[in-house]
């Protein structure tokens, strides 16, 4: 409980200089590669130009690489694991959970639920897991497994976990089936987590063709929906201010779209500014899953080692992003000062959850 209510209060009043929020990519294999319409993970790994083979890092490179973030982060800042499919190894992915939660992060897994199992949830739950996302689809996507991923979080939920359902919303999304899909989610007393389909963007990660963004009517719909549920039930985690950004976003009639830019730089002491990077596989920080960039963690000489050194390379490539709509960026830069209190609601379940493990 004391680590959410310090994270609270850092997303309140934002530590300037300091990082709030890491996406690790621990490898990019998925079984689901070439079936999702939104991702190009198969093309996006970190290969040896030789051998053409990815390239992870060795557990004591994983171990100095999350030394040196901790360096440059907040206390409780989040880290989430990512892939390719986190569970598709599951030693290591206990290992990545195990050192995380060593070097104080709060630790978030995503996966798609495929290979997940009730004994894997505990051994997680066990080495630290703070948070576990289970991708699903409700529009006849390749992750339909919504009856499995609840009963799943059953088990993470008795375990201190906070069970999330992240679902994506496309301009082929019937929004009515949508909000039947988490109300059930809701009743089954996990999370959800709301992402809207973001477009190619000339990166590494998204393949989404424009056409496939949902239109600004149907993101006002299910806000305001979701943004009720939020209020009443405190189980929705997308931000009031992820909500917001996509209330006034999405496709126009004229084709032109309204989307998410992060700030070139990170924040500073004017409070403003991005406070999140990327871990790639190899140990390259990136401003974001979409770009590579030429540092890597483990080469900064530590004298060295500060925002401020990295910010000229990451910043130049965020200039040249073309917008998106990532949620964990938006959520984590656009949360910030007196309006976090209105995530009271969805802070007070996390503690509730925390409290119950517990006894």
């Amino acid at each position: 409980m004391i680590d959410l209510l310090h994270a609270a209060r850092t997303a309140v009043f934002p530590p300037a200089g300091k990082l709030r929020f890491i996406n690790f990519y621990g490898w990019h294999v998925c079984n689901l590669a070439g079936k999702c319409k939104f991702c190009i993970v198969p093309f996006h790994k970190v290969t040896d130009p030789l051998s053409g083979r990815e390239i992870i890092m060795a557990r004591k490179e994983r171990r100095e690489a999350f030394r040196r973030l901790r360096l440059l982060s907040v206390p409780n800042a989040i880290m989430s694991i990512l892939g390719g499919e986190t569970t598709l190894r599951p030693e290591l992915l206990l290992e990545i959970v195990e050192d995380a939660f060593g070097y104080g992060f709060l630790v978030n897994v995503v996966t798609n639920g495929y290979a997940l199992t009730p004994g894997l949830i505990v051994r997680l739950a066990k080495a630290g897991l703070h948070h576990l996302a289970i991708s699903v689809d409700c529009n006849g996507g390749p992750r339909q497994e919504l009856e499995k991923a609840l009963e799943l979080h059953q088990v993470t939920r008795k375990n201190g976990g906070i069970p999330v359902i992240n679902v994506l919303v496309s301009s082929d999304t019937n929004i009515s089936d949508l909000k039947k899909f988490c109300q059930k989610v809701i009743d089954a007393k996990c999370f959800v987590s709301l992402l809207a389909m973001s477009p190619n963007i000339g990166g590494m990660f998204s393949s989404a063709d424009p056409a496939t963004v949902p239109t600004n009517n149907q993101l006002c719909e299910i806000v305001k929906w979701l943004a009720w549920k939020k209020m009443t039930t405190g189980l929705i985690t997308s931000s009031f201010g992820y909500l917001w950004t996509l209330y006034r976003a999405g496709s126009f009639e004229n084709g032109n779209m309204k989307l998410w830019h992060c700030a070139d730089h990170f924040r500073g002491i004017e409070g403003s500014g991005r406070g999140f990077i990327t871990l790639d596989s190899d140990g390259t920080i990136c401003p974001c899953q979409e770009y590579r960039s030429s540092l890597n963690i483990l080469t900064i000489p530590e004298e060295h080692l500060s925002l401020h050194f990295i910010d000229e390379e990451l910043s130049r490539i965020t200039r040249q992003c073309e917008h998106c709509f990532f949620n964990c960026y938006i959520m984590e830069e656009a949360m910030h000062g007196v309006k976090t209190l209105i995530e009271l609601p969805t802070a007070a379940r996390f503690i509730q959850i925390k409290r119950a493990a517990h006894r």
